[in-house]
């Protein structure tokens, strides 16, 4: 039987293997999902105590729970970079000739976040060190987005129709 398109049973065949093809195709395509950075970035600025830049001072920054440490050398405007650093709390210390080796514990990495410590060399023996325990606010100067971390059982308790998971729901609120 014919219709007024023609083409009848083959027409409707041809329809039938080309949704086929197209439902196999969105099946065994996998779906894209956006990259997550899962290391940090540690910079600042060494600078001594007439704000000048201190180049060529070592910066370590190290993490005794996971027991990584990574090293960088600053430039010559004082500045330094430590990128793809794993999460976690380290020891930033600093060494320059002619300075005491500076100390700071307690310097909180987050996955996706860069952290901004600043700091001032004091002259000094080689043999003197200065050690600075106290914890600096995460201020993120170096971008402009806002961001915030969900916790796992606030993504598991989270309200979600039969047949869907979190996942989609924060699709929807992007």
């Amino acid at each position: 039987m014919t219709g007024e398109f023609g083409g009848g049973v083959e027409f409707n065949l041809l329809r039938r293997n080309a949704l086929a093809v197209f439902f196999a195709l969105a099946l065994l395509t996998p779906p894209v999902a956006d990259a997550q950075l899962l290391q940090g970035t540690l910079n600042g600025n060494v600078t001594d105590s007439t704000d000048a830049a201190v180049a060529g001072a070592t910066v370590t920054a190290q993490n005794q729970a996971a027991g990584i440490t990574r090293e960088a050398v600053t430039n010559s405007a004082g500045q330094y970079t430590l990128a793809t650093l794993p999460p976690g709390t380290y020891i930033v210390t600093v060494k320059a000739s002619g300075f005491q080796t500076y100390n700071q514990t307690g310097v909180i990495v987050n996955g996706n976040e860069v952290v901004r410590t600043d700091v001032k060399m004091v002259l000094g023996r080689v043999d003197e060190s200065v050690t600075v325990s106290a914890q600096t606010s995460n201020l993120q100067t170096d971008r402009a987005d806002v961001r915030t971390d969900i916790s796992t059982h606030t993504l598991n308790n989270l309200p979600t129709p039969l047949g869907r998971n979190y996942q989609m729901t924060l699709s929807v609120v992007v």
